[in-house]
């Protein structure tokens, strides 16, 4: 590792330490020159010397402006770089225009808002009239009630066993908020990794929804 590579490689905090025990021993330096300047007797040695001590003053208040320039450069964007990751964080919390409580159940909170431009088709997947019209879509179309509960996460706590599908064609112009379903826990049991619709509004009279293929039924179980 050259001196480059170790200097990017420091925090910020020995970035400004160094810099001050840099600058101060310059200072001394320069101090410590001053007072000695005066000790030769021989006026030409003495003429020598100063000339000789002006140019180390010269060098040493150099490399302490050059110091505190790149230091204060380095520090500036280290800080700047983390404001950065900061507000990159936040806008991937805040990505999904949806309250926390649904935006949770995409993966990593994060979903996209789409207007519709021509009709679509969805599936929902269900097992009573409880459940059945609910405003979680997907555009994934599963053969067994095992594959949907695993990659929607449908978590048996919540008695929705996917034993059934319906098919929903959503109009041109409907607003739907898409992404990737999030794992529950545990998350071994429901890792899901589908795909994810959510409409605000399932009860819409305008909606039309039908009765899907038949899926085969598995026992699901969750060690």
């Amino acid at each position: 590792m050259n001196l480059g590579e170790f200097l990017v490689a420091l925090p910020p905090i020995p970035y400004f330490s160094l810099g001050l025990l840099v600058i101060a021993f310059c200072i001394i330096y320069v101090f410590y020159f001053n007072r000695s300047s005066g000790k030769s007797e021989n006026s030409a040695e003495s003429a020598e010397q100063e000339k000789s001590n002006m140019k180390i003053k010269s060098v040493a208040v150099s490399l302490s402006l050059v110091m505190f320039v790149g230091l204060s450069a380095l520090i500036l964007a280290q800080t700047l770089d983390l404001n950065r990751q900061i507000v990159f964080a936040e806008e991937a919390r805040s990505s999904c225009p949806l309250p926390e409580n649904i935006a949770v159940t995409f993966l990593d909170s994060q979903c996209e808002q789409v207007e519709l431009l021509m009709p679509q088709t969805f599936f929902r997947y269900y097992d009573n009239n409880d459940n059945q019209k609910g405003r979680y879509l997907t555009t994934d179309q599963y053969h067994t009630n095992v594959a949907a509960i695993t990659n929607l996460a449908l978590n048996q706590d919540w008695g929705n066993k996917a034993e059934k599908m319906l098919s929903i064609t959503l109009p041109a112009g409907t607003t739907v908020y898409q992404g990737v379903v999030a794992p529950q826990n545990p998350a071994s049991c429901y890792p899901g990794g589908g795909q994810q619709t959510f409409i605000e509004d399932s009860r819409d009279p305008n909606l039309f929804w039908t009765e899907g293929p038949t899926i085969t039924k598995q026992t699901f179980t969750c060690p």
